[in-house]
């Protein structure tokens, strides 16, 4: 299949996100057959900051460092604030 669906988990605090990243994982290793799906986490203070600069409202909600983009076959561009939890 030529079209992606994409997932990144973004954590900016490793310490406060354990649990998630450990969920975040596990549902990775369960989708990981899938063909069309890739997942990626990125937990780098620093690149998440590059990020929150250059993607803004896009990939954060305005005051958030750490979330779920998702970025559908279609180009769709889906995000979910983890601080909101």
């Amino acid at each position: 299949m030529r079209y992606k669906t994409r997932v990144i988990g973004i954590f900016y605090d490793k310490a406060d996100y354990k649990e998630e990243i450990k969920n975040f994982k596990a549902a990775a290793r369960y989708l990981s057959s899938r063909d069309n799906l890739r997942i990626g986490y990125i937990d780098d203070m620093k690149l998440i900051k590059k990020l929150k600069y250059k993607y803004g409202v896009r990939f954060f909600e305005p005051i958030a460092l750490s979330s779920l983009v998702l970025k559908r076959y279609d180009g769709e561009i889906l995000t979910y604030d983890l601080t909101s939890e």
